[in-house]
């Protein structure tokens, strides 16, 4: 059953690759893309392991890397990097809670665009200071908002829940 669930997480993944590609353009708000993949790589990495998490995550983002047409290895390295990130918040023995995974997502959200910033500008691609900004201010929001429709998926099946509320029944 888990060797099922991984190839599962796996094929999620790869169709939100794929989703990601193809209704990029439809996808954007306000010049803003939803980075469908990123959090389906964190879900990946909370649920099954920061191991699958990281493979997962370099081997799409270097496939995101050749379909786009990016400098080869910047998503790869960042989805490798979140998915880490991810994994170890929630192995360190942050309690199983949603707002605790919102927050999580919030800062990976806001880590990946100062990092992917700072590698265009260090090959030399121009930054758009008034684009970050507008970035950081609305693109954790889109992230958010994605959790909560994508993660239930992904925690199917699984004996660890998470609780929608900052109290369990146990604690009150």
């Amino acid at each position: 059953m888990k060797a099922a669930t991984k190839i599962l997480h796996l094929v999620m993944v790869a169709m939100a690759l794929l989703v990601q590609l193809a209704f990029a353009e439809y996808l954007k708000l306000y010049s803003i893309n939803m980075d469908l993949v990123m959090i389906c790589i964190i879900s990946v990495a909370i649920v099954d392991g920061y191991y699958y998490g990281i493979i997962y995550g370099f081997i799409l983002g270097l496939l995101l890397d050749f379909m786009t047409g990016n400098i080869i290895g910047i998503y790869a390295l960042i989805y490798a990097l979140n998915a880490f990130i991810a994994a170890r918040l929630v192995e360190m023995g942050i309690k199983r809670r949603f707002p605790v995974l919102i927050l999580i997502v919030f800062f990976i959200t806001e880590i990946n665009l100062i990092m992917e910033a700072l590698i265009h500008y260090l090959f030399n691609y121009g930054l758009d200071l008034a684009q970050l900004g507008k970035e950081m201010l609305i693109k954790p929001l889109y992230s958010i908002v994605l959790l909560l429709l994508i993660f239930p998926l992904f925690n199917l099946g699984q004996n660890k829940r998470w609780i929608f509320g900052f109290k369990s029944k146990e604690e009150a």
